[in-house]
């Protein structure tokens, strides 16, 4: 059965998720926790979804069929299916047991049936040009091949490719401090996992790979100023063939 919620909500209900999620689950803490760390945090990733959506929305291109690259939890799939009725395909390098209980929540979440692979951002099994939209949200600087990733993702998508990525600017690091402080550590360990391949930077991801193909730029959560944020979202030109 199906949990009644809003139909313009963001995210999947909070009680269908924590019905269906261990409580320990760190997406229950990032994005429907009670603290006032995870309420900034929450407000500041919904912010990120709502200028994704934006960003298909303003441009005004119809989806049908949209993939997920690095879905994780894949709670952006509700906004997805919601205002746009598209097919969601989500792939993800995480157990098939846990992208199966993922797809779970969001087909009791929508009502409509979701597809999840297990696969590599870098070898995609799909055929040219399948997907009408493709999203890849602060994954790239978690692989070590970010340049194969960017060409695989625009090789199965005709059109609307949106990339997500953490600034790790002098504000952010700054504004993460008193998190850090209260959750009992000194260290923060968000570098030891961004931008693990040959680029170390947003900076380097940004000057190698994207902007010579980009279309649109949003910033997340304030707008406006880069260097006042902390997440940069691209809409990205799917009309080179370096693949």
């Amino acid at each position: 059965m199906i949990l009644q919620h809003k139909q313009n909500s963001l995210l999947p209900n909070r009680n269908l998720i924590k019905r269906y999620l261990n409580k320990n689950s760190i997406y229950i803490k990032e994005y429907y926790g009670n603290s006032w760390q995870d309420r900034i945090r929450s407000w500041i990733f919904r912010k990120r979804y709502s200028l994704v959506l934006k960003l298909i929305s303003k441009y005004n291109r119809e989806i049908k069929y949209c993939l997920d690259v690095g879905c994780g939890s894949m709670f952006i799939a509700h906004s997805i299916i919601k205002k746009f009725n598209a097919d969601y395909v989500g792939i993800d390098i995480i157990s098939s047991t846990e992208l199966g209980k993922y797809a779970r929540l969001i087909e009791l979440s929508t009502g409509k049936r979701v597809n999840v692979i297990k696969a590599t951002a870098e070898y995609l099994p799909f055929r040219n040009k399948v997907f009408d939209a493709a999203l890849s949200l602060d994954v790239l600087e978690h692989l070590y091949r970010p340049q194969a990733a960017i060409n695989e993702m625009n090789r199965v998508t005709g059109d609307n490719l949106i990339i997500s990525l953490p600034l790790e600017n002098t504000f952010q690091r700054i504004a993460r401090f008193p998190i850090i402080l209260s959750e009992g550590t000194f260290k923060d360990p968000t570098p030891e996992y961004h931008y693990v391949g040959i680029y170390k930077s947003y900076q380097e991801i940004w000057e190698k790979l994207l902007r010579k193909h980009i279309i649109k730029t949003e910033y997340a959560p304030f707008g406006m100023i880069e260097t006042l944020n902390f997440y940069a979202i691209h809409l990205l030109d799917t009309s080179w063939n370096e693949y």
